[in-house]
C-alpha cells in the first residue's frame, strides 16, 4: 500500500540554487528562511531530497537538537510552530457543553435590535 506524502521540514544549507532544485522534485509549501521549508514529500522521495546538494535534514517528525543549533530565532520559531501542529490541544472544557457543570454559559450579545 503506498504511503500518502507528508508535510515536511527541510534544513537547507547556503548553496546556490538548492532551493530550485527542490521546487524541481517536491512541492514547497512554506518558506520559514532561504535554510528552512516546508515540503510535500512522498513515498520515495525522502532519500531523493536528501541526495540534492545542499539539503541538510528532511524531518517528518520533531527536529534533533543537533540541527537546531544552527537556526535564527526567526527560523527557531517557525519549526516550533511547525512541531505544534501534531500535538493534541489541551484546552478546558474541550469536549463539553456549554452548560456542564463547573462552566458558564457564552456571554449574550450586546448591541442590536431589541
Amino acid at each position: 500500500m503506498n504511503e500518502p506524502p507528508h508535510e515536511a521540514l527541510v534544513l537547507l544549507a547556503p548553496v546556490e540554487g538548492v532551493l530550485d532544485r527542490l521546487r524541481e522534485l517536491v512541492a514547497v509549501t512554506q518558506l520559514g528562511s532561504q535554510r528552512v521549508v516546508l515540503a510535500v514529500v512522498g513515498e520515495g522521495q525522502r532519500e531523493k531530497v536528501l541526495a540534492l546538494p545542499g539539503v541538510l535534514g528532511v524531518y517528518t517528525d520533531a527536529v534533533p537538537d543537533t540541527a537546531r543549533r544552527v537556526f535564527s530565532p526567526g527560523e527557531q520559531l517557525f519549526v516550533s510552530a511547525w512541531e505544534a501542529r501534531a500535538r493534541p490541544k489541551e484546552r478546558p472544557g474541550d469536549g463539553l457543553a456549554w452548560d456542564d457543570p463547573g462552566f458558564r454559559p457564552p456571554d449574550r450579545p450586546t448591541g442590536g435590535a431589541s
